[in-house]
């Protein structure tokens, strides 16, 4: 699907944990709000399913964001091979919904390894 395999793994481990199950709270392993997924324990081809509805959850934020360009004129650009860390930073605070005064830079979910 041409999408980053890291980025699939980190957000998988920060919104969840590495574990093949589903959470209690029936989000699944990417916290996706508008979705429901049976807690307790899943295969290998369930986790795949909830692999590709992230990346599309997340194409949708990122086509969004560029239709408003709401931090600036550069789309997000992602792929299986292109990774900058900008695009990583919008990535993440769309992903984690937008808050007012919330920008790439200053949001703490997108950088709380980064060291700002």
């Amino acid at each position: 699907m041409d999408f980053p395999t890291p980025l699939i793994i980190a957000t998988r481990f920060k919104e969840h944990s590495c574990y093949l199950s589903n959470p209690k709270n029936g989000r699944g392993n990417f916290q996706i709000t508008s979705k429901y997924y049976e807690p307790g324990e899943i295969t290998i081809d369930e986790f795949l399913y909830q692999a590709e509805e992230f990346i599309t959850f997340s194409r949708n934020k990122w086509d969004r964001y560029d239709k408003l360009q709401m931090f600036d004129e550069i789309p997000v650009s992602l792929s299986y091979n292109t990774i900058d860390l900008l695009s990583i930073q919008k990535h993440a605070v769309l992903y984690n919904g937008l808050y007012a005064g919330t920008t790439p830079q200053n949001s703490s979910y997108a950088n709380a390894y980064f060291g700002t």
